[in-house]
C-alpha cells in the first residue's frame, strides 16, 4: 500500500518538537519524516542529528536558516517519497493510525485533492480555524464587523462553533497545521507560495486547490491535538507583521480582478488596524498578565505530552522539588503521569474517585 510522507517544519517549537515526531514516527504507514530546521538552539539541533543515526525515516534538513514556512514546506516536500503527503505543524501530536485512516479516507472519496483532521485544542475541545470558510473580502468584513450577529445570511469564517459531523465531509478551506494530499498532487499545484513567509500560505493553498477545481475534506476520525503557542513567538510583532502582510497579499493575488479597488483598500486598511490592535493588546497583555499563569499554562501542556505517553521524562531540576497535584490519577493517564512525575523528582498529591485500571 502506498505511505505518506510528513515534512515538519520547525523553528524554536520547544519540548513538544520530540513529542510531535515521536507521534509520527509510530505511524505504521510512515514513509519518512522530513523535519525542517528554520531555527531551533544547537542543543536541538544536535539531538535531531543523533536521533537521524538510529532512525533511518527521519530525515534533517538544517543549515539554511528561517526561510519562512511556504519555503520550509517546499524544501521538505521536494524531497518526499511517499505517495500521500502531510503537512504538519511541529506542535501536532498525531493519534494511532492517522496517516492510515487519511488515506483510507482518500480511497473512499477519490475526488478530493486536500484533506485536513478534526484538528483540537489540548482541552479537547475543536480548535479555532481547523475547518473553514474561503477568505474572501465579504468574509473578512463580515468576520472583523460580526455582521453574523446581525444578518442570518452571513456564516462565520470559522467552524469550530458548529457541531462537527460524524462522517468525511467536504469543507471550504483547512488549517496548514495539518494538510494532506496526494504528492503528485502537491507538485501539480506548484506547493506553498513562498511569498507568504509565515501564515495565510493556507488559506491561498485552499483556494488554488478550489480554483484548480479540487475537493477539500475534514476527516473527524483523525483527531490530532495542536498545542499551540508552544515557542512563545505567536504574539510577536514579527509574527503579526507577516500575517499582515500575507493578508494583503492573498487579497490582492486574488481579488484584484473581482472587486472594486476601493473595497480591497478597504480590506487592506483593516488588515493593518487588526496589526496595530493585536500588538498593542499584545504588550498590554504582558505587562498585567500575571507570569505565575504563564508557567501554569506551560505546565499543563507539558502534561498533557507526558501523559500521552509521547515525550522524554524532563531533567530532574525541573520538577524537582515542586508540588504536583493530578486529579483522576487511577486511570490509565493518570496513573502514567503520576508516575513519570514521581520519577522526575516532584512531590505528587493524586485524587481519584475510582480504584486503579
Amino acid at each position: 500500500m502506498t505511505n505518506c510522507s510528513v515534512v515538519l517544519v520547525s523553528y524554536h517549537t520547544g519540548p513538544v518538537l520530540f513529542a510531535a515526531i515521536k507521534s509520527v514516527l509510530r505511524q505504521p504507514k510512515l514513509a519518512e519524516l522530513i523535519v525542517v530546521d528554520n531555527g531551533n538552539p544547537l542543543t536541538v539541533v544536535t539531538r535531531l542529528q543523533q536521533m537521524t543515526l538510529t532512525e533511518s525515516r527521519l530525515t534533517l534538513v538544517t543549515g539554511h536558516g528561517n526561510i519562512g514556512f511556504a519555503r520550509g514546506c517546499n524544501l521538505g516536500a521536494a524531497r518526499a517519497t511517499g505517495g500521500y503527503l502531510l503537512l504538519l505543524n511541529p506542535d501536532c501530536l498525531l493519534p494511532p493510525d492517522a496517516l492510515t485512516d487519511m488515506m483510507s479516507a482518500f480511497d473512499a472519496m477519490p475526488e478530493a485533492t486536500l484533506a485536513g483532521c478534526w484538528l483540537q485544542n489540548p482541552d479537547g475541545s475543536e480548535q479555532r480555524g481547523g475547518r473553514r470558510q474561503l477568505l474572501t473580502p465579504e468574509t473578512a468584513l463580515v468576520e472583523a464587523l460580526h455582521l453574523h450577529r446581525f444578518l442570518k445570511k452571513y456564516a462565520r469564517l470559522n467552524n469550530h462553533e458548529t457541531e462537527m459531523p460524524h462522517e468525511t465531509h467536504e469543507v471550504e478551506a483547512i488549517s496548514g497545521a495539518f494538510m494532506c494530499l496526494k504528492t503528485e498532487d502537491y507538485r501539480r499545484l506548484g506547493g506553498l507560495d513562498e511569498g507568504f513567509f509565515l501564515h495565510v500560505e493556507d488559506l491561498d493553498f485552499c483556494m488554488r486547490v478550489k480554483k484548480s477545481g479540487g475537493k477539500i475534506i475534514c476527516v473527524p476520525r483523525v483527531q490530532v491535538t495542536h498545542m499551540l503557542s508552544t515557542s512563545g513567538e505567536t504574539t510577536s510583532r514579527f509574527v503579526e507583521r507577516h500575517k499582515t502582510k500575507g493578508f494583503i497579499r492573498y487579497f490582492h493575488k486574488h481579488f484584484t480582478d473581482e472587486v472594486p479597488l476601493p473595497l480591497l483598500w478597504l480590506v487592506d486598511t483593516a488588515a493593518v488596524v487588526r496589526y496595530w490592535l493585536k500588538t498593542t493588546m499584545g504588550i498590554l497583555h504582558k505587562w498585567f498578565r500575571p507570569q505565575r499563569r504563564l508557567k501554569h499554562t506551560d505546565a499543563a501542556k507539558r502534561l498533557m505530552a507526558l501523559a500521552s505517553g509521547l515525550a522524554d521524562l524532563p531533567e530532574k531540576h525541573d520538577w524537582q522539588e515542586k508540588a504536583i497535584l493530578v486529579t483522576g490519577a487511577t486511570s490509565q493517564i493518570g496513573l502514567c503521569v503520576v508516575k513519570r512525575m514521581i520519577a522526575s523528582g516532584a512531590s505528587v498529591l493524586a485524587l481519584s474517585r475510582g480504584e486503579p485500571i
